[in-house]
């Protein structure tokens, strides 16, 4: 069977029409431009790494779920304290099966991030006798990327580019969309209807997403305390902080840290 990344590979179980593997990258390595025989879905756990494809580039943090399809090229920079992450590879027989991602994209929260940690957990347990499931939760994964378009890096309208901007640069401080519409020099109303448009949500909703994930990230990378996560990410306390994060990933701040620690 070819290989599907680069890094370290740990852990790799093999099934008929795909494998798991639990891969480590060191801190600071580079990959050059490459192209993988198999196309792959990957939950980052710990750290994060920058990912280039035809000039755009994504950072993917913990909690992301990174699509790369077969023979799609591209470049990866790991972050300065490594990255550790869960890759499903998909062979090209699958396609009979199920709809296999054709294009590059990174999910933060959401379906696929949901069915991924439900993935983690049954992966906790002897795995020969969970087979099936797994199965089940590998077609699972694919429908729910599927079902979930790509969100525009550069296409979307002017001043939802500088909207996304800001609420990421402040997304854990406090959020004012009249605030964000005068940065951006257009009215709010307009604003809210054309972020809804491009990116599927409120930006109340997003400013939660980048909230969830920065906490995703605090917990994967170190061992504060939940209480000091929930203030650091930007909520009004931990009990804030639990309800918002099982409604994005599936589970709570506990026991995403015992899963990805």
């Amino acid at each position: 069977m070819p290989e599907v990344t680069l890094g370290a590979c740990s852990r790799d179980l093999t099934f008929p029409l795909f494998s798991i593997s639990q891969v480590s990258h060191a801190p600071g390595a580079y990959y050059p431009r490459h192209a993988h025989e198999r196309g792959y879905v990957a939950f980052v756990q710990q750290g994060c790494h920058q990912d280039e494809v035809a000039g755009k580039t994504d950072l993917a943090q913990s909690a992301t779920v990174v699509v790369m399809p077969r023979g799609v090229a591209h470049s990866n920079r790991i972050g300065k304290r490594g990255a550790r992450a869960l890759l499903v590879s998909l062979e090209p027989a699958l396609r009979e099966i199920a709809r296999v991602p054709n294009q590059w994209r990174s999910l933060r929260s959401g379906p696929a991030t949901r069915v991924f940690l439900r993935l983690f957990q049954t992966l906790q347990l002897p795995w020969e006798s969970e087979r099936d499931t797994i199965e089940e939760l590998v077609l699972e994964l694919l429908h729910a990327v599927a079902g979930t378009p790509a969100t525009p890096l550069r296409g979307a309208p002017r001043c939802v580019r500088l909207a996304r901007a800001q609420l990421r640069e402040n997304a854990c401080g406090r959020f004012r969309l009249a605030d964000v519409a005068r940065e951006a020099q257009v009215d709010a109303a307009y604003l809210a209807r054309a972020f809804r448009r491009a990116e599927g949500c409120t930006m109340g909703e997003y400013v939660r997403r980048l909230r969830a994930c920065k906490a995703a990230a605090l917990i994967a990378a170190h061992r504060m305390p939940l209480a000091e996560v929930a203030f650091t990410a930007g909520f009004a306390d931990q009990s804030h902080l639990s309800r918002i994060f099982k409604t994005e990933f599936g589970v709570t701040p506990l026991s995403y840290q015992r899963l990805v620690g």
